[in-house]
């Protein structure tokens, strides 16, 4: 079985950095954005298996990332998060 793929968004660095060494350790392939934008992009390229997005970002948001992810692929799976 091979590991999963998560795209973490957060344009907080220290959670990003704190939650993608979480993730690495328990065996998920970890992808990052810091914004809504590159979080668009980066779906596009890697499609993963499941994102975990801030809402309260620069660029875009989290709920326009996701209208844009959707438009891409309407079984993505997106779970918001905040702090």
């Amino acid at each position: 079985m091979s590991a999963k793929t998560i795209l973490l968004v957060d344009d907080d660095v220290d959670i990003l950095e704190t939650t993608q060494y979480l993730l690495l350790r328990e065996n998920y392939n970890v992808i990052t954005a810091k914004d809504g934008e590159e979080a668009v992009l980066k779906y596009k390229i890697t499609t993963p298996d499941i994102v975990f997005m801030d809402i309260k970002m620069p660029k875009l948001n989290g709920f326009e990332a996701f209208s844009k992810i959707k438009k891409l692929d309407n079984q993505a799976k997106i779970v918001f998060t905040s702090a």
